[in-house]
């Protein structure tokens, strides 16, 4: 169930392999399975940040259970994501964590709680 939305003003070399990948870390570092992550890249998209239109990244993370204890670890490995498929650097990537209530999450035509 968790949901991680990438907007950035780079174009990823292989946009397919920055999708499998941050799946993979999100799958990883939340303990959900896999078969239940999904990952959206917008497309590259003008964007500031400190005013300026350097190279930048804004990851939205939804999901259930998103506990402060799995975030700071989450934040540094999305970061890396950034880094390695984006070429953003860390200090340009802002990134939200939303914590979804069970019985706000829908999938296959019923909610999680």
């Amino acid at each position: 169930m968790p949901f991680i939305r990438i907007t950035s003003n780079q174009i990823p070399d292989e946009p397919n392999a920055l999708l499998a990948y941050a799946s993979k870390v999100v799958a990883r570092e939340t303990g959900k399975p896999e078969a239940y992550v999904m990952v959206c890249l917008d497309p590259p998209t003008a964007m500031t940040f400190a005013g300026s239109t350097a190279p930048v990244a804004f990851f939205e993370v939804r999901g259930i259970g998103l506990s402060t204890d799995i975030t700071p670890r989450l934040s540094a490995q999305l970061c890396a994501v950034a880094k390695s498929h984006l070429a953003v650097p860390p200090d340009r990537v802002f990134i939200n964590f939303i914590d979804v209530p069970a019985n706000r999450w829908g999938f296959n035509g019923e909610t999680f709680g």
